[in-house]
C-alpha cells in the first residue's frame, strides 16, 4: 500500500523535520538548564508544546524561563499551524476527488 500522499508533501515533510528540531532542542537545553534527565526534559518539551502541561514538572532557572517562554510563543504556534496545515493537505485532497467525481459525473 502506499503512502497517502500528505506523507510526501513537501510541507508536510519539512514541518515535521522543523517540529523535530524543536522538540531535540528543547529537550537538550533543559537538560543542560535544569538538569534533568532526557525523559524528563523530552517529557517537558512535548507537554509544553502541545498545551498539556500537567505541573509536575516546573522550571528553575531563570534561563529555562527564558526558553519555556520562546516555547511557549513559538512552537505552540508552530504546532497549531502543522495541525491545521496536515488537515488542509488531507481534506484538500478528498475535496479533488469530491469535485473531480462531480464534474465527470455532470458530463
Amino acid at each position: 500500500m502506499l503512502a497517502p500522499k500528505f506523507l510526501t508533501s513537501a510541507r508536510f515533510i519539512v514541518f515535521i523535520l522543523v517540529l523535530i528540531c524543536m522538540i531535540l532542542g528543547g529537550t537538550a537545553a533543559f537538560m543542560f538548564l535544569e538538569g534533568w534527565t532526557a525523559i524528563d526534559a523530552l517529557y517537558y518539551t512535548v507537554a509544553t508544546i502541545t498545551t498539556v502541561g500537567y505541573g509536575d514538572l516546573a522550571v528553575t532557572q531563570s534561563g529555562s524561563r527564558l526558553l519555556s517562554t520562546f516555547f511557549m510563543l513559538s512552537a505552540v504556534p508552530y504546532f497549531v499551524i502543522g495541525i491545521g496545515l496536515v488537515t488542509e493537505i488531507i481534506y484538500g485532497e478528498h475535496l479533488a476527488r469530491v469535485i473531480e467525481h462531480t464534474v465527470k459525473k455532470n458530463k
